[in-house]
């Protein structure tokens, strides 16, 4: 009795489950390093264009915030109005 239960488990568990299936359908690519150098390579100019004076992670000015909404431009009717330098180069040319 204890050998036939043994070897049912063995044959479940050795069955082929939908994992099994599918990874022999999908297999997963190998891995191609210039690929992954391209990948590294984007990463480290787009990480140095965010931090670039002009990029979108620099300092443009400090603002005292009040509660509630704090509209941010270049009009002069918002409660925080940017500096000509801080604003996009489009924009500065009007």
């Amino acid at each position: 009795m204890i050998v036939a239960a043994a070897s049912l488990f063995f044959a479940a568990a050795c069955a082929p489950t939908l994992d099994d299936e599918h990874d022999r359908r999908h297999p997963v690519p190998t891995k191609d390093p210039v690929y992954e150098q391209d990948i590294r390579d984007w990463h480290a100019r787009r990480v140095e264009r965010l931090k670039a004076p002009g990029g979108w992670l620099s300092l443009v000015g400090l603002y005292w915030l009040k509660e509630g909404g704090n509209r941010v431009g270049s009009d002069e009717r918002l409660e925080i109005v940017l500096p000509k330098s801080a604003r996009p180069k489009w924009e500065r040319c009007s």
